[in-house]
């Protein structure tokens, strides 16, 4: 026979308290509250996962600051690293034992070797390294006593001679090619 969503849920929901027996018996974290976050917000929406076919199987987020904006995700992966990412200091042991050897994440981040720049997830570091560190950044380059700046806009290099080098207010007009020290 067929059996309904309802049992079938709460089959899941004991699965999972079974499987993550350890975390609710206190062995990675004892925090009363860490423990009961995750037996009450996360572990009902892991057990999600079996709802009626034609409804699209979304993991929503039933934490207090979560739920005003509706944050929802398409996967269980996606929803365990939002959990990790936003949530580590409501659950028990930074909510890292969820992972299952995600590499994507890791406690502390991910930091870019040339600029320093700290990222959380190790994908979206892959993709700054490809989008932005790659690329020269040509604002402004400094050649002997001649100052070149690029103006990203009009694609324009303006040279400034040495004369201009006193000048600490300067006019550049870029309709026309003149620049004039304001300082006189």
């Amino acid at each position: 026979m067929c059996r309904k969503v309802k049992d079938v849920k709460k089959e899941e929901i004991n699965r999972l308290l079974e499987k993550y027996a350890h975390v609710i018996d206190g062995k990675i974290e004892f925090n009363i509250h860490k423990i009961s976050n995750f037996k009450n917000l996360v572990i009902p929406t892991l057990a999600q996962q079996f709802k009626e076919q034609s409804v699209l199987v979304r993991y929503f987020c039933l934490f207090s600051n979560c739920i005003p904006h509706k944050k929802s995700y398409s996967t269980r992966q996606k929803y365990v690293q939002h959990l990790c990412l936003k949530h580590a200091h409501q659950l028990p042991g930074q909510g890292l034992f969820l992972l299952n050897n995600d590499h994507n994440i890791q406690f502390g981040g991910f930091r870019c070797e040339k600029c320093n720049r700290l990222f959380r997830r190790k994908d979206h570091l892959q993709s700054h390294i490809s989008n932005v560190c790659t690329k020269e950044k040509k604002s402004r380059k400094f050649k002997k006593n001649n100052v070149v700046e690029n103006d990203n806009e009009l694609n324009e290099t303006i040279l400034l001679d040495e004369s201009f080098g006193s000048c600490r207010l300067i006019d550049i007009s870029l309709d026309e090619s003149s620049v004039i020290c304001l300082d006189d």
